[in-house]
């Protein structure tokens, strides 16, 4: 009884044990992964599995793998060098990080030892404190049916703020709906003359089509901001601000994408605002 114990005790000790100059998950790699990749591979994200389990990781490495080695991720920058924004950090793996995971990975991707594992906060990728929220007044569900562009669809919401003062943006997110369905967003303002006709309708008007991308006449309307997966809230400096005026509709251009794989049809999606006065 007392050797069964003490085999017990040695077995439990060493569950964990690798070389020690083996990398595990827990210790060097959920760390790289959780700055440049969970705000897109998470359950529910718009990437590929979720990079917060070591499980779903280690089943994925043959794809992260080949992904590191040919570019295709992290999605290239088109200037790798101009980092001098916020939340640059998240949107470059530098070259000693992704030899890290690709050693991880010829290494046999240990895991490593669960207890070792950090608490990691991902509230940076919400918008925090929001003020306003615009919301596409209706589910739409996209139709596709444009035979020279198929398998996806622009599709421009104008919503009224419904505030009766000018007021002045300083952060902005989107709060994506379907992200089975949602590939990119632009944000804009625009008055009567400057919104894409018929946008202003709970099912929207498709942008291209009607006049513009987003925005009929720039001289009655301007962009505020973009949106895709990865980015995190767009905040601007102290005492920085985007002038909204009564009259303005808050213009949401979604594109959609055909994805066969989408749990459901329609996207009700919205857009967090900090202002001020």
């Amino acid at each position: 009884m007392m050797l069964s114990l003490f085999l017990f005790a040695c077995d439990s000790s060493e569950e964990f044990a690798t070389d020690e100059n083996t990398l595990d998950f827990y210790e060097e790699i959920q760390p790289i992964l959780e700055q440049n990749c969970t705000s897109c591979h998470l359950e529910s994200g718009q990437g590929i599995g979720d990079f917060t389990v070591y499980e779903n990781v280690k089943v994925m490495a043959p794809l992260i793998q080949s992904s590191l080695e040919n570019g295709t991720m992290p999605p290239p920058a088109a200037d790798p060098t101009c980092r001098e924004y916020k939340g640059s950090e998240a949107l470059h793996l530098d070259e000693d990080k992704k030899e890290m995971i690709l050693q991880w990975i010829e290494e046999g991707a240990q895991e490593g030892d669960p207890a070792k594992a950090q608490t990691y906060d991902r509230s940076a990728f919400k918008l925090s404190e929001p003020d306003l929220t615009v919301q596409i007044e209706e589910p739409y569900t996209p139709t596709f049916s444009l035979e020279n562009n198929p398998a996806n669809e622009y599709r421009c919401f104008s919503i009224k703020h419904n505030r009766e003062e000018p007021f002045y943006i300083t952060a902005i997110h989107p709060i994506v709906d379907n992200t089975d369905l949602v590939h990119h967003i632009v944000i804009a303002k625009g008055d009567e003359e400057g919104i894409i006709r018929n946008s202003d309708r709970p099912e929207g008007a498709g942008c291209i089509r009607n006049g513009g991308a987003f925005i009929r006449d720039f001289e009655h309307g301007s962009m505020l901001s973009g949106w895709a997966p990865g980015m995190r809230p767009v905040e601007l400096a102290d005492d920085t601000g985007m002038l909204i005026l009564p009259d303005d509709y808050i213009i949401v251009q979604i594109h959609y994408y055909q994805n066969p794989d989408a749990e459901r049809d329609s996207d009700q999606t919205s857009v967090a605002f900090r202002t001020t006065d």
